[in-house]
């Protein structure tokens, strides 16, 4: 009935009245423009669907837009009926505005209401519905009179009795409502002064407004109905406040992407968006373009599949591993995996993954995390073969033990029979063959506990000058006539604090690689020089501390190495010689001697251009120490009375018998319990204890601390088969204390017992 008494309210004005004034037409051009605001507002909203306010702007308009056709009717009506019916809905949707407007404005000024909008609401929707069901809430209408304005134009005016509910309470809630709306104003100037004024402003002018419909319906006032105006005002209000809040939005939102790419581009990993609709990346970072070495125009139309080989390391296709990861992703998962990604240049990059679905109704977006793990696998590898090279030492010290026993039993009854044969006797070869591959086997693990690091070296102050000058001679044997060797000492040498005969060894076994990578001969050069470091660098896996240095350089111009073969040269056993040509030990020897001694190593090589080992060991700045006598030229007789502790009834026997043939008096011991009890018991002068270092319940050091305090300024003399680790938790190392290493002969061990008696 509302919509047909609309209906006819214009057709009347259009047709009854056709020089209807600038009033109605105003009305009638307000109704038009709230009508398109509401659908403009509408189809915004649906097509965003993000802002609520458009929402209810356009539910504001259409609102208004009724209200306009309700008053242009009653404007325009000509009976009492078509008046009361077009008043009762006027007021059914003037009192719905109330609400809306709160509701916009606290939205664009960013204020909640909450109870006194709810409270508003309720009224509304109370007053609307009693509207509709024919209650006269703004009074009846009695008459309608023709007022005619000066300027000719002809318009209704009403006269009513008072309504069922009455007017005051609705204009009083409408009063409410612009003074909370000129409140909000005044709140929102502290954060935004002109959006602030303006809602004050219209606030107060829709005050303004209200009054000339106040005074027509409470005081029956002969005043045309123009109330609209204070309605149709807050249409291009707030579209104003709304558009400059949403181009302030956008400025925020520009930014906060600024932001957000900024930090994006900053992240350590690469980070990639993968939309499944379209099967390609259609976001990125500046890492990922870096990882992948395409440029970002290019990279936005790949795949994963373009920047993934076909195979992953463990045998997998990519496209089905891809598809299995992704598929976790899209179901809520993050998987987590590793995955090896190709670059542009065709350079393969290992990573770790982990991918999550992005919320977005309307795409399936995946979002994936790069991290590039090449250096941890580096290190791992390094930790790998770090692990292994320690397995291998840790094998090697305990081999050692019950090897160089063996090795001392053989070693030393072939000294002894080799002494009571004579220089005439046919057996003098065969025992001389036994010694020998004795000693060699001896030499072995000695190389083995080089490479380890566990070798008890006896460090000494000696010129690295020397030390090549003597080995020259040697190598000038080894290298064959063939090789030209070219040797050249730094003036005035340089002084280093190394183990002699292992020096001179690594010499020997850096020559030798040297002949065997020139095999139709060539040149070798060994130089030596100091030099000096101004700063911490990197090299040989570690950092070098500054400091002064003694080089010792041997390059050769053979056939070099590989960069595949060049990593792995110091692994032990590992050789590029083919089988019975070499034990993969002499780099591992040399690399094992350079740690222990302080000092580092560089390679340089190139395939067809030879190789150039560089040796730098700390230099020390102090004269060479006087030098004790070699064992050699020591008289090795005695008379003294020796205590011989060892837990190898073999070995004991040995030594036992060959100190004996030296002339001393020997006591033996089979622990440190049976020696004490033999001291003891027997109560006779001890003048040396010879005793192991590792033997069971007690240690050679307690057994010879033990021994001190019973017998004053009792030397002692250790011996061992065990590695330097074992014999540091026993207290010695390095030759602090007078040693003797297993495997030695007889003759050895005289000279060392005869050296120590000696040593004041």
């Amino acid at each position: 009935m509302r919509a047909l008494s609309i209906g006819r309210a214009v057709t009347y004005s259009t047709i009854v009245r056709p020089h209807m004034g600038a009033l109605v037409y105003i009305n009638i051009a307000l109704l038009g423009m709230t009508a398109f605001a509401a659908l403009h507002y509408f189809l915004m909203w649906w097509w965003s669907r993000r802002e609520r306010v458009l929402l209810i702007l356009s539910l504001f308009s259409v609102v208004v837009g009724f209200t306009t056709a309700a008053i242009v009717g009653v404007l325009t009506a000509d009976s009492i009926a078509t008046a009361q019916a077009m008043l009762d809905l006027r007021t059914t949707f003037a009192v719905l505005t109330y609400p809306l407007q709160m509701s916009l404005v606290s939205e664009i000024a960013g204020v909640r209401p909450r109870r006194i909008w709810t409270f508003v609401t309720a009224t509304c929707l109370a007053a609307s519905v009693a509207s509709t069901a024919g209650l006269p809430i703004n009074g009846t209408v009695t008459a309608v009179h023709p007022t005619q304005f000066p300027w000719g134009e002809t318009l209704t005016t009403l006269e009513r009795a008072p309504g069922w509910f009455g007017a005051v309470p609705i204009y009083m809630l409408a009063y409410f409502v612009q003074a909370y709306i000129v409140v909000v104003g005044w709140q929102t100037t502290r954060r935004d002064k002109l959006a602030g004024v303006v809602i004050m402003t219209t606030g107060i002018a829709a005050v303004i407004f209200t009054v000339v419909p106040f005074l027509a319906d409470v005081l029956q006032w002969p005043v045309p109905y123009i109330g609209t105006l204070q309605y149709a005002l807050w249409v291009p209000v707030l579209s104003l406040l709304l558009s400059r809040e949403s181009a302030r939005r956008d400025e925020r939102l520009a930014a906060s992407q600024e932001r957000y790419r900024a930090l994006i581009d900053s992240a350590p990993d690469a980070i990639v968006v993968l939309d499944l609709g379209v099967g390609g990346f259609v976001e990125f970072n500046q890492k990922a373009v870096d990882m992948f070495g395409w440029p970002a125009s290019e990279l936005a139309s790949k795949t994963p599949i373009d920047v993934s080989p076909e195979l992953q390391p463990d045998g997998r296709r990519s496209t089905d591993a891809a598809v299995g990861y992704i598929r976790q992703a899209v179901e809520g998962g993050t998987p987590f995996f590793e995955w090896t990604h190709r670059a542009r240049d065709g350079r393969e990059i290992p990573c770790e993954v982990r991918l999550v679905r992005l919320a977005d109704p309307r795409r399936i977006l995946i979002r994936g995390s790069m991290t590039d793990i090449s250096h941890r696998l580096q290190l791992e590898a390094q930790l790998r073969q770090a692990q292994k090279m320690e397995a291998i030492g840790q094998l090697a010290g305990g081999v050692a033990h019950d090897f160089n026993n063996l090795l001392t039993v053989i070693e030393g009854y072939c000294g002894m029979l080799l002494d009571n044969l004579a220089l005439d006797d046919p057996l003098r070869n065969d025992v001389r063959a036994i010694a020998d591959a004795g000693h060699r086997a001896a030499s072995l693990t000695q190389r083995l506990l080089a490479f380890s690091r566990r070798a008890v070296l006896t460090p000494k102050v000696v010129d690295i000058n020397d030390i090549v000058g003597e080995t020259e001679h040697i190598l000038r044997r080894l290298i064959g006539e063939d090789i030209l060797l070219t040797v050249t000492l730094c003036p005035g040498g340089g002084y280093i604090k190394v183990d002699p005969g292992h020096l001179g060894q690594v010499l020997i076994n850096l020559a030798l690689n040297a002949r065997d990578a020139l095999p139709a001969g060539g040149k070798l050069t060994i130089c030596t020089e100091q030099a000096d470091l101004g700063a911490t660098v990197s090299a040989d896996g570690q950092d070098v501390a500054a400091g002064r240095y003694v080089r010792l350089v041997v390059s050769d111009t053979g056939h070099g190495m590989s960069a595949d073969v060049k990593p792995h040269i110091f692994e032990p056993f590992f050789t590029t010689k083919g089988v019975g040509r070499g034990t993969g030990l002499g780099l591992a020897v040399v690399h094992g001697f350079v740690k222990q001694s302080g000092g580092f190593i560089d390679v340089e090589s190139e395939e067809g251009r030879g190789t150039m080992f560089s040796i730098s060991l700390p230099l020390v700045d102090r004269a060479p120490v006087v030098q004790q006598p070699a064992a050699a030229e020591i008289a090795a007789r005695g008379a003294e009375t020796v205590l011989l502790v060892e837990d190898e009834e073999a070995v004991r026997h040995l030594l036992a018998q060959g100190l004996s043939s030296y002339g001393f008096t020997v006591m033996t011991a089979r622990d440190g319990a049976d020696a004490l009890h033999l001291v003891r018991e027997r109560a006779a002068r001890i003048d040396l204890l010879v005793t192991d270092v590792v033997m069971p319940n007690m240690s050679g050091r307690d057994l010879a601390d033990r021994l001190r305090t019973e017998i004053a300024g009792l030397k002692v003399l250790f011996m061992s088969g065990y590695t330097d680790d074992t014999l540091l938790r026993h207290g010695v190392y390095e030759a602090r204390e007078s040693f003797l290493q297993k495997p030695f002969v007889i003759r050895a061990l005289a000279s060392k017992v005869r050296e120590t008696l000696d040593r004041t």
